[in-house]
């Protein structure tokens, strides 16, 4: 007859295939930034990775991206997209203000998890591609990991404010 699937077993399988896809698409997308890096040497990107060798979370930011934020460091705005892609994979990308008041994109991040210690990575990340240098504010919304990760992450950079936006 047939067997009762359980929710569990079905959030198991999900999980076993995003593993397997983002490890295997994880070549195409490093060979991917290796080519975006060769064509543009101050491209940077960096990824994090798990047990196995796994890819978890991805961070790259153009030399466009890098240039606006030497002229447009003062605040930049951090949020993350709920999972809306194939692999469910959150979408988190730094923005900042020009002087036209357009929105200029800083840097951007596709990230397995929303943990503390991936989002302390992330910043962790920015600032070094960013040449160590704090905005003067972030915005973000009330999300605790990230706030505990920007606290920890700009702790030396005592001109740094947060502001948490409610959702």
């Amino acid at each position: 007859m047939y067997n009762s699937i359980k929710a569990q077993n079905v959030t198991d399988h999900v999980r076993n295939q995003q593993k397997y896809l983002v490890g295997f698409q994880g070549l195409y997308v490093y060979q991917y930034l290796q080519t975006q890096q060769a064509k543009d040497p101050n491209f940077y990107f960096s990824l994090e990775l798990g047990n196995n060798e796994v890819l978890r979370s991805i961070f790259w930011a153009d030399s466009r991206a890098r240039n606006d934020y030497i002229m447009f460091e003062d605040v930049i705005i951090f949020d993350v997209t709920y999972k809306t892609n194939n692999l469910s994979l959150s979408f988190a990308p730094f923005t900042g203000v020009n002087h036209h008041r357009q929105s200029i994109l800083l840097g951007c991040a596709l990230l397995s998890y929303e943990t503390e210690e991936t989002f302390t990575w992330l910043f962790q990340q920015w600032l070094m591609c960013m040449f160590d240098k704090a905005p003067s504010a972030i915005i973000t919304d009330m999300d605790y990991a990230m706030y505990n990760s920007i606290k920890k992450g700009f702790s030396k950079y005592t001109s740094s404010f947060l502001f948490l936006a409610y959702k």
